[in-house]
């Protein structure tokens, strides 16, 4: 796009309804911006600016990179693999096609530091190592989805990505992935729910199983017990503290 004063470029999935737009770029005399496209669903294109004018001009080049198939080659920018394929491109550097996670565990323990936080526990395996993110959906006692998360879009669905704030993981093999997700207690409290539906999500825009779990009490131990340093398995009572000794720790006064 070149231009001659400052404009944007947009993109929209409906050309007049603003609250569509896909994405847009900074205010530039050049930009681009990449989407992924689908047969026979529409995107807009829309150049805007700070303020009306009347004259001026614009070019606008529009590229399209097919989806590469399984067997051909593939990199995680221009080359994109097709969906439900994912770049090995850790071994072959070609398409295969996706392997989702398994999530083999989940726990939900109500606790922390606040006492009512909630502590998610996941345990899966990864055949491709990339799983993406956990996607929690809260549930009432009848199995039914509640509004506790209070987003607009999906008010009963929290996501958490796996390089983002409040989620700690690491791998306990090349293949076998263990996290922990703290969802503040302001999430947390709502009292009617008693469950979450836990999945894991992947770079390839895969799910896994889902496993559908009960919160529990987290457990609080006294003084001399042992206890986790973390504070995800279980906590220290009152004004107690955790004191580290290797992988575990003892409650012992402050």
């Amino acid at each position: 796009m070149s231009v001659s004063s400052h404009l944007v470029l947009f993109t929209r999935a409906t050309c007049d309804d603003p609250s569509t737009e896909l994405s847009c770029t900074e205010p530039s005399n050049t930009g681009s911006t990449l989407r992924d496209v689908q047969p026979n669903v529409p995107i807009y294109l829309i150049v805007g600016g700070p303020e009306s004018v009347s004259n001026g001009w614009f070019q606008l080049f529009v590229s399209f990179d097919p989806y590469q198939k399984v067997g051909e080659n593939c990199t995680f920018t221009g080359n994109k693999c097709a969906p439900g394929l994912w770049c090995d491109r850790d071994n072959t550097r070609t398409c295969v096609v996706n392997v989702p996670p398994v999530l083999e565990r989940a726990t939900v323990l109500r606790g922390g530091t606040s006492e009512t936080d909630l502590i998610v526990g996941v345990n899966a395996t990864d055949e491709y190592q990339h799983i993406s993110a956990v996607e929690l959906q809260a549930r009432d006692s009848d199995g039914e989805a509640v509004v506790a998360f209070g987003f607009e879009d999906e008010p009963e669905i929290l996501r958490f990505d796996t390089w983002g704030f409040g989620f700690d993981e690491k791998r306990l093999s090349e293949n076998r992935f263990s996290g922990l997700v703290h969802i503040p207690d302001f999430f947390a409290r709502t009292p009617s729910v008693s469950e979450l539906r836990v999945t894991m999500l992947d770079h390839a825009k895969g799910r896994s199983n889902s496993l559908t779990i009960g919160i529990e009490t987290q457990p609080v131990m006294l003084e001399n017990e042992e206890c986790d340093p973390d504070w995800h398995s279980n906590r220290c009572a009152g004004n107690l503290v955790c004191v580290r000794s290797g992988n575990t720790g003892r409650c012992s006064q402050p």
